[in-house]
């Protein structure tokens, strides 16, 4: 008897990957789960399924569940597949160097979230300060690469497949905002009665998602075909670019990274709170004790 297993995740881009090919190569039930991936926009709605039990689990970004658990939602981080912001920072072909943001407009999708955290680093390396430049929410991502190429903003900040399509387009990459500093990116989550109920559930899907990520890690043509039929592209080389783009970042044994959860309750005002009042290791420590990640090796 199969468990189901309802997974929301926020937004189609190239680092839902593991969740796509355990549901779509039956990796999810090996392990007695039934998985139905849910596609629910945005963080903050994601965290409302997951409360209301519509959804067991959701993979989404960490700081949209620090953000929550900072509200006093019960809600608590058991993996992160990569720990690096997936985001690069485009600007039109007359803007070559970061320097010349200055006096510009950069378009974030909206205030307070990973978009905007991203573009205030490199802001941030580069020197700049944050009253040179005018950030826009401006929506998202396709709303974003329009305003782009009608010049209505002057830079941006995407993800694959986008950063190939604005290339193609005569874009330049100023930056990769996974070069600065560490930043939980795409992590499961579910709420603290569901991990004290479901241990065993929870570890099994764990475990799915470790064998998922080693199968994308050594099954390029099979991922690329789950890639291309759940970004809905049939451009070739924009699918391969946003594989070789983020197989390289999941990380195998995927842990939350600390550093990287102190550095978001730094940007939410709240820095005198632990990393380990929002995640729980606990269930990928037994995992490893085990010795299941050997099979992987």
């Amino acid at each position: 008897q199969l468990a189901l297993m309802r997974v929301g995740y926020g937004g189609i881009a190239g680092y839902q990957l593991p969740l796509w090919v355990s549901k779509e190569t039956g990796i999810s039930r090996k392990y007695g789960i039934e998985l139905e991936p849910l596609l629910i926009g945005g963080g903050s709605l994601n965290i409302q399924a997951l409360i209301a039990n519509s959804t067991q689990m959701s993979q989404n970004s960490a700081s949209s569940a620090i953000q929550a658990a900072l509200r006093n939602a019960p809600v608590v981080l058991v993996a992160t597949l990569d720990n690096k912001m997936p985001f690069q920072i485009i600007s039109r072909p007359e803007i070559k160097q970061p320097q010349q943001l200055k006096g510009k407009k950069i378009g974030i999708q909206r205030f307070g979230g990973s978009n905007d955290i991203g573009v205030q680093w490199a802001l941030r390396a580069w020197h700049i300060d944050l009253r040179q430049v005018t950030l826009l929410p401006t929506g998202s991502t396709t709303a974003r690469m329009t305003a782009l190429m009608l010049g209505h903003v002057d830079a941006s900040i995407f993800s694959y497949p986008e950063v190939y399509h604005a290339k193609r387009l005569g874009m330049n990459v100023l930056a990769d905002i996974g070069d600065f500093s560490a930043y939980p990116n795409t992590s499961l989550m579910v709420t603290r009665v569901f991990l004290a109920k479901q241990r065993p559930l929870i570890k099994n899907m764990l475990k799915a998602h470790i064998e998922a990520i080693h199968f994308i890690k050594t099954n390029r043509s099979a991922s690329l075909g789950v890639l291309r039929k759940y970004l809905g592209i049939t451009d070739t080389a924009a699918v391969e670019a946003t594989y070789d783009f983020f197989s390289r970042r999941f990380d195998s044994i995927p842990r939350t990274d600390s550093e990287g959860i102190k550095h978001m309750l730094k940007e939410m005002d709240a820095p005198q709170r632990s990393p380990s009042d929002f995640i729980d290791m606990s269930l990928l420590d037994e995992i490893e004790e085990e010795g299941f990640v050997q099979k992987f090796r």
